[in-house]
């Protein structure tokens, strides 16, 4: 059903490839990220929510066609359908049925609630392609109850102190996540978003998706405006000379890395978030049970360790290199 090449994930009978790395002439994309929604091919086809996304990171002259969750089209000799992978908004699952088989190849995805987007749907499938990003079993998540609490505290702690709150995120998925957990925790405190991330919101607006109240974070703002609030941006724009202007900041990363102590002492952030848009140890295997597939191919992250703990479990799980060459890693994990 599906060949890994240079390319990418290429279906043959359906004539497109996943998230391809190369130019092509039908791309199917699970998500916006950069790593798996690249400039260049000739037609995109992605759920309805994730077109706005696409248009912004890709250009709006793009030729791009959207379809809704578990609306089946015909791609090819194939029938496929999109269905959602709980990453972010307009994040896919890929189905694809072609000669009594069916796969499903994940994208990103995780099963943890998360008000920025629509939840994880099961899909059961012959052949389950799954991602691995955190597929050891190190990696388990703290409920989100409890870390939207604990950047509350973290917060009032800064303002006691008279320090400015900055919380990085990527600009995707990440930083909303994080405007919808911050207003829901901290209803009346001020909210500001960096540019990049407003225009993403508007695209968030743009697809139907309704955003909390925020600001845009203009360089005006004083530092002492800026310490009752909390600033989200993008970590890239944490040391700038707008963010070292405040006085004695207090910066923030969220992501699953912070699991590992290591990982934040050596970017040096002051505060770390376990907070990630992907599956935890729990939930690949999980998916995986859920699924019923007879067999599961691995890729992108720990795919040796997680295909010889379900060899173990009796599943048939090879690797992508058991397909082809190559491999690609998240730029926005």
């Amino acid at each position: 059903m599906l060949v890994w090449t240079k390319r990418g994930l290429e279906c043959p009978a359906g004539g497109f490839v996943i998230d391809p790395s190369r130019s092509v002439d039908q791309a199917i994309i699970t998500h916006g990220h950069s790593d798996h929604a690249r400039k260049g091919s000739k037609n995109y086809t992605a759920t309805e929510a994730s077109i706005p996304i696409l248009k912004e990171r890709l250009g709006e002259g793009i030729s791009a066609q959207g379809y809704g969750y578990g609306q089946k089209f015909a791609m090819g000799e194939t029938t496929v359908s999109f269905h959602s992978a709980g990453h972010i908004l307009g994040s896919a699952q890929v189905r694809i049925e072609h000669g009594g088989q069916v796969w499903v190849v994940s994208g990103d995805y995780k099963r943890d609630e998360d008000p920025s987007c629509d939840p994880f749907e099961v899909v059961e499938c012959d052949t389950f392609v799954s991602e691995t990003t955190f597929g050891l079993p190190i990696y388990h998540w703290t409920p989100r109850e409890q870390v939207s609490a604990e950047m509350a505290r973290w917060f009032e702690t800064n303002l006691a102190q008279k320090r400015t709150s900055i919380v990085c995120g990527y600009s995707l998925g990440k930083a909303q996540r994080l405007l919808f957990e911050l207003r829901e925790r901290l209803p009346d405190v001020p909210i500001w978003v960096h540019s990049d991330i407003a225009r993403m919101n508007a695209r968030y607006t743009e697809a139907g998706w309704k955003m909390p109240t925020y600001q845009t974070w203009d360089p005006s703002l004083t530092a002492i405006e800026a310490r009752q609030g909390i600033i989200i941006t993008a970590p890239q724009n944490a040391r700038t000379r707008a963010i070292e202007q405040f006085e004695n900041p207090a910066r923030a990363f969220a992501s699953g890395w912070m699991l590992l102590e290591r990982q934040r002492m050596r970017a040096d952030w002051q505060k770390g978030f376990l907070i990630s848009d992907h599956a935890d140890w729990g939930g690949l295997c999980r998916t995986v049970q859920e699924s019923k597939a007879k067999r599961v191919i691995l890729m992108h992250g720990q795919t040796q360790a997680f295909s010889r703990y379900l060899c173990e479990k009796g599943i048939d799980a090879q690797t992508i290199d058991v397909l082809g060459d190559g491999s690609r890693s998240g730029s926005e994990h």
